[in-house]
């Protein structure tokens, strides 16, 4: 039987995670959909799997554009009994907001890229975790999951405008409440 999830006790929302637990994690649906919200879920363990897969063959079926940043909160606050808001950063520097991540944990973040070639910005989840001391990132929606190293990764690049991460504001342990898994996510 697996332990709880629980989030760790700090401003930062954090829940826990290692290399080894990304390992045998597969890509949620084959088809590519705005879903990397659903993948990220599922990979951390804070959504069935299943569900993520109906939630993405739904956002394919309706051509939806993916998920609000703020609904991706507003479910976090729900399946954990707390409160979760966003903190938007512009152009800032992931170290800032991750250098309250403990060992052994990751949290998620969606980064906004505005590309010369479109008009406004897009939004992508992924995860961002720490293990011996050293951060690395984990793109769940991507068909093969790869994790490496925060530095080296395509997703930290000139194209990263904005900076979305979620804040645990009574910064208490609230662990996973698994009923509420199943909660519907607006897309």
């Amino acid at each position: 039987m697996k332990p709880k999830i629980k989030m760790y006790p700090n401003k930062l929302f954090q829940v826990p995670f290692t290399k080894k637990t990304i390992k045998n994690y597969k890509r949620i649906a084959k088809i590519c959909t705005n879903d990397c919200l659903f993948n990220t879920l599922s990979a951390l363990g804070l959504r069935h799997p299943n569900i993520c897969y109906h939630d993405s063959m739904k956002m394919n079926k309706i051509k939806g554009q993916g998920v609000e940043v703020h609904d991706a909160g507003d479910y976090i606050s729900s399946i954990f009994d707390t409160t979760i808001e966003t903190s938007v950063k512009d152009r800032c520097k992931l170290s800032t907001i991750t250098s309250k991540l403990k060992n052994g944990y990751a949290t998620f973040i969606c980064g906004g890229y505005g590309y010369k070639w479109a008009d406004d910005i897009s939004g992508h989840f992924f995860i961002i975790y720490k293990e011996r001391g050293r951060l690395y990132i984990c793109d769940p929606s991507r068909i093969i999951v790869k994790s490496g190293a925060l530095e080296k990764s395509h997703l930290i690049d000139k194209d990263l405008k904005i900076v979305v991460s979620y804040c645990n504001i009574n910064e208490v342990a609230a662990p996973l409440n698994k009923e509420r898994m199943n909660n519907s996510i607006p897309f």
